[in-house]
């Protein structure tokens, strides 16, 4: 007998939208194994098909397809702005609406993981003591835990998830820790690392990609992630204005390619003409697919400047794809970039850090080289691939469900 495990993730790429892709990514390979069948349930906010109000490509989305992983499912539910205010309703609004469309729609699963803790493990936490069925949870971020734990509207609500999971995946020890420190049991923790496809994520022929690219810089520089305040980009601005101003753009012969969207994407916009970095930086928005791997592909530097992570997807793309990392000393990035090994780590928010390493590798063209090899080695023998996460995740499954 196959286990049935139910997915779900408010958080889940759309033809609208690429939030978090890595969910999908994790239901792929989950829904490879052989003794696992999986349901996707992707919730997705109301909307009236109004031009001009909130969400309202999302009226065009189907209640269910049909995709690559399985059945996806887009239960609607109330999700109200500004966030700021709403938050800690969200949960509730998502309880109510998503767990009755389940028990209306989706057969009984033997589990139910959820990607999220808040709000997708607490809005399906009543199903699954309907069901009676075990709840596994994940946690991707130290910055999320932190702001449901500060946030009095919806810290008890996160607590409670905690007591009634089964099981708590977490991507890095730090996270571990910190859920132990707020009185998780520590029974419950499994540490479990997201992953990458490694025959996607490759070295390429770099001159022929060049010119299939229409790139002339003799060095890529690359950013790829959201664009907010808390990824950094605008310390990569400064220390690239950095290194122009003392060394000139002749010796740097670069470009900078910044891929993702966000908040902050007219001010960083607006930032690079400020710094006079529109010939070197280019704004590339959201990319999926092919595309995207070729950038990573071509590119020679990957950098990370965030101010906050867990264990960032892209570094695990960069390395893949035989690219160098420069990246923050946050979160689980240590355990992924081996500094001076597969790339180097500074300090949040240190720019002159930034530059000076980015100089360095810059003039060490056969250092940044080995440190690309080294890092899509390290990939595989460490099993980071999603190949490995399934793996992991099925043993979690069969521990968890008696067949």
């Amino acid at each position: 007998m196959k286990i049935r495990s139910l997915m779900v993730s408010v958080h889940y790429p759309n033809k609208f939208y690429l939030w978090t892709p890595w969910n999908r990514y994790a239901n792929l390979a989950i829904s490879q194994l052989q003794d696992v069948d999986i349901e996707v349930i992707a919730p997705i906010p109301f909307s009236p098909p109004l031009k001009y109000l909130p969400f309202y490509e999302f009226s065009k989305i189907p209640l269910m397809e049909y995709s690559e992983e399985g059945t996806v499912h887009h239960p609607r539910f109330l999700y109200l702005l500004p966030k700021k205010i709403f938050y800690g309703f969200i949960g509730d609004f998502y309880r109510q609406s998503v767990s009755n469309y389940i028990l209306n729609n989706v057969e009984e699963a033997d589990l139910v993981h959820a990607h999220q803790i808040y709000p997708d493990g607490y809005g399906v936490m009543d199903l699954c003591r309907e069901w009676n069925v075990p709840l596994i949870v994940e946690l991707h971020s130290t910055g999320s835990l932190k702001t449901w734990l500060e946030d009095d509207r919806i810290k008890n609500k996160v607590m409670e998830v905690f007591e009634f999971s089964s099981k708590i995946i977490c991507i890095s020890e730090e996270l571990s820790e910190l859920l132990i420190e707020v009185g998780v049991d520590s029974g419950k923790i499994e540490i479990i690392s997201l992953g990458v496809d490694v025959y996607k994520f490759k070295p390429d022929d770099k001159i022929s990609l060049k010119k299939q690219l229409k790139i002339e810089a003799g060095k890529i520089i690359l950013y790829v992630g959201r664009l907010d305040k808390l990824k950094g980009v605008d310390y990569l601005l400064r220390a690239i204005y950095e290194l122009r101003t003392k060394y000139g753009t002749s010796d740097i012969n670069l470009q900078v390619v910044i891929i993702g969207k966000g908040s902050e994407v007219n001010n960083l916009q607006k930032l690079s003409r400020n710094l006079d970095l529109q010939e070197i930086v280019t704004f590339k928005g959201e990319l999926r697919g092919k595309e995207l791997e070729d950038w990573y592909s071509v590119a020679d530097l990957f950098i990370l400047p965030s101010l906050t992570e867990g264990k960032p997807v892209v570094i695990y793309e960069a390395m893949s794809s035989e690219c160098a990392v420069i990246a923050t000393n946050v979160g689980g990035i240590p355990d992924q970039v081996k500094d001076n090994h597969t790339g180097l780590l500074f300090e949040p928010e240190d720019m002159d850090a930034l530059a000076n390493k980015i100089k360095y590798l810059l003039d060490n063209e056969d250092v940044m080289k080995k440190m690309g090899e080294n890092g899509r080695k390290l990939v595989i023998n460490e099993g980071w691939t999603w190949e490995g996460y399934a793996k992991r995740i099925n043993n979690v499954y069969n521990n968890l469900v008696d067949k």
